[in-house]
């Protein structure tokens, strides 16, 4: 077996056994689970105080072992972290994972998010390794495929994110101006900042509402609300959340917001008429690029015929 062979076997093996390794369904229940069903009902009862938690013979001594997929994981995540890391910043994106994964939504944290991307890619490379020695491909095109396809599958979670973090401040952008007004309307009937946000936050069901239970779950912690709302502002990276914030952090400056927010609103929408007229514009220029091409070419070849013809005139 040659050197190529054992490194495409060892990366799909690697990266197969990762990937299995995360099905709920293909991992082994401990054995103190599996029998705690059967064991509870006789350890409470009148003055047990309640099901206890039940410690299986062999469980102490053996809970910090873990299978070869968990081992190989906790060794492979800090290496997937920093060449994750670098290889998104040498292509241009400066700003942290986790917070890309907050302004995206996504529950998984660093670690969840490099294993999983390097998991496939090295799929990937055993995968073409094998589709390499099949077909026994020239080494252009060998290097092509074991070089290419793991890039590939390195940079699809990362263009995936981008798109997930577009895509969910496009929401908000679109949930703000209705939120602005409803804050306009609930303070000027005499509520607070804190206590019009709790409304928002509870009745909401949006990006915009979560977001904004978000901030209120870190006021309820200590940190100050115009703080929170620009950890908020911060989070979603959107110039109309922060336009929002700077007018609601001067609701202590004034005692009618009011009309600010009202105004605010009007804004958001006009900026959101101006982007949708601009994307109408850039599809309509999209729709001319097919029928350009279906255009020239069988202009080209009607006009290549009698060229041709006149050339070889000329030369027979």
């Amino acid at each position: 077996m040659t050197a190529v062979e054992l490194l495409s076997a060892a990366a799909l093996f690697a990266g197969s056994s990762l990937l299995l390794s995360g099905v709920r369904s293909l991992r082994r229940t401990p054995r103190h689970e599996r029998v705690a069903d059967y064991i509870a009902p006789f350890l409470s009862g009148p003055g047990s105080g309640g099901p206890q938690r039940i410690v299986v013979a062999g469980e102490a001594g053996h809970g910090n072992q873990h299978s070869p997929a968990q081992r190989f994981v906790s060794v492979l995540s800090p290496v997937a972290v920093t060449l994750g890391n670098r290889l998104a910043r040498a292509g241009g994106i400066h700003q942290g994972l986790e917070g890309r994964l907050q302004a995206a939504g996504r529950p998984d944290d660093v670690v969840q998010f490099r294993t999983s991307q390097f998991t496939t890619a090295l799929v990937v490379l055993g995968l073409a390794g094998l589709v390499v020695l099949s077909l026994g491909t020239s080494a252009a095109v060998s290097a092509a495929l074991l070089v290419g396809a793991p890039a590939i599958a390195l940079l699809a979670p990362e263009q995936a994110l981008e798109g997930a973090i577009q895509r969910r401040r496009d929401r908000l952008e679109d949930e703000l101006p209705l939120v602005a007004e409803q804050l306009g309307v609930l303070m000027a009937s005499g509520m607070s900042l804190g206590t019009a946000l709790d409304r928002i936050a509870a009745r909401g069901n949006g990006v915009a509402a979560r977001e904004i239970a978000i901030a209120q779950v870190q006021v309820r912690r200590g940190t100050a609300q115009i703080d929170a709302l620009k950890a908020f502002a911060e989070r979603v990276h959107s110039a109309s959340a922060e336009r929002l914030v700077g007018v609601l952090s001067m609701h202590r400056e004034t005692r009618d917001v009011g009309p600010l927010l009202a105004t605010e609103a009007r804004s958001m929408r006009e900026s959101a008429q101006r982007r949708l007229i601009e994307t109408i514009e850039r599809r309509a220029q999209l729709v001319w690029i097919p029928v350009t091409v279906a255009t020239l070419v069988p202009g080209l070849i009607l006009i290549g015929i009698p060229f041709v013809s006149a050339m070889s005139r000329i030369a027979g």
